[in-house]
C-alpha cells in the first residue's frame, strides 16, 4: 500500500510528487521508511515533462534523472476529402495552449454524420504529430491549419492516440 501527494507550482512549472510505501497487516499500517520522492518539469520544447526522482529507505538512498513518455499508440490516418471541410476542429499549438504548458495540437471537435474516409479512427483530444510527413508539434495554430488546407483531397495524418 503506499500514498502519492503531489503539488504543482506554475511559477516553476514543476510538479512534485511524493510516494510513501507502506505494509498493512490488519487494522495496523505502520510506514516502511521507504520514500520516492519525483520532480517533474515540463520541457516546451518535447512537449514532455522531464525529472529526478530521489530513493530513500533504510538502507539505500539515489538518485537519478529520466524523461516521463506518456502512454498511447501512434495512428496513421489518411484522410481523403473533396470538401473544404475535414470533418474536425483543432486546438492548440505554441499561440493557444490548451493548458498551461500544453501546446499540443489536438481534435477538439468530431462532426458527426461526416462521411469523410479516414475520420471515423480519429478521436476526441488525439494529439496531431504529422501532417503529411510535416512535424506539427511545435507549431502555431494557425500554420496547422494553413498545412491542412494545402494538403489537397489525400492528407496523411500521424496521431498519438489518448
Amino acid at each position: 500500500k503506499f500514498t502519492i501527494n503531489g503539488i504543482y507550482s506554475h511559477e516553476t512549472s514543476r510538479l512534485g510528487l511524493s510516494k510513501k510505501y507502506q505494509l498493512g497487516t490488519g487494522n495496523k499500517t505502520e510506514n516502511l521508511g521507504h520514500t520516492v520522492t519525483i520532480q517533474l518539469t515540463w520541457n516546451k520544447t518535447s512537449n514532455q515533462f522531464e525529472g529526478k526522482w530521489y530513493v530513500q529507505t533504510n538502507k539505500y538512498r539515489g538518485n537519478d534523472k529520466f524523461q516521463l513518455k506518456f502512454d498511447g499508440r501512434h495512428l496513421s490516418a489518411n484522410l481523403n476529402s473533396d470538401d473544404k471541410s475535414l470533418g474536425f476542429t483543432i486546438s492548440g499549438g505554441i499561440d493557444k495552449p490548451v493548458h498551461s504548458y500544453f501546446t499540443s495540437i489536438i481534435i477538439s471537435y468530431i462532426y458527426e454524420n461526416v462521411l469523410i474516409d479516414g475520420v471515423e479512427q480519429l478521436k476526441l483530444y488525439d494529439i496531431i504529430l504529422r501532417v503529411n510527413d510535416i512535424d506539427i508539434t511545435n507549431m502555431k495554430q494557425e500554420t496547422v491549419v494553413d498545412i491542412l488546407k494545402r494538403s489537397g483531397e489525400q492528407i496523411k495524418l500521424v496521431n498519438k492516440m489518448r
